[in-house]
């Protein structure tokens, strides 16, 4: 007889509707085969996901040793875990290539433009309005006459 050994955390959450055993529980066992067996046993399928961002579940070790066994019986079931545990689904949000895509190019640009000036404000002694000036006179083409915008930002 072979024993099995489940752990379940007090709040689990998950992204996809139809959640299996290995989806919520830690779960070990010498046998490998049966391992994967009782990984993919369903647990609960969440109703009504396109109305709903967000659905909640209070499930028993108890409901979970028994579906264990009625998927393979004679088997010896340790918790090791949480008696009872919440699952909560919450539905993926798409935040779209593009925007992530942009996020990056702002964060590379942020450290590339900060590391630059870094480098210039220690090679200029931190005299930093008159090297906001050279840069201003290098962009524009004309000498700044007071405060630019490099200064106030």
């Amino acid at each position: 007889m072979a024993v099995i050994y489940i752990k379940a955390e007090r709040n689990i959450e998950v992204s996809n509707p139809r959640v299996r055993l290995g989806d919520v529980l830690k779960i070990e066992s010498q046998d490998p085969k049966l391992l994967e067996q009782i990984k993919k046993i369903p647990l609960m399928t969440f109703q009504n996901t396109d109305q709903k961002q967000e659905s909640r579940a209070a499930i028993s070790v108890l409901g979970v040793i028994k579906k264990i066994h009625g998927e393979i019986p004679d088997m010896e079931i340790q918790n090791v875990g949480e008696i009872d545990f919440i699952i909560t689904y919450k539905k993926e949000k798409d935040a779209g290539k593009l925007m992530h895509l942009l996020k990056i190019v702002f964060v590379v640009l942020i450290s590339f433009f900060g590391a630059a000036f870094s480098a210039m404000a220690f090679n200029n002694d931190v005299d930093t309005v008159t090297m906001f000036g050279q840069i201003y006179q290098l962009v524009t083409g004309r000498a700044a006459d007071g405060f630019t915008i490099l200064e106030i930002t």
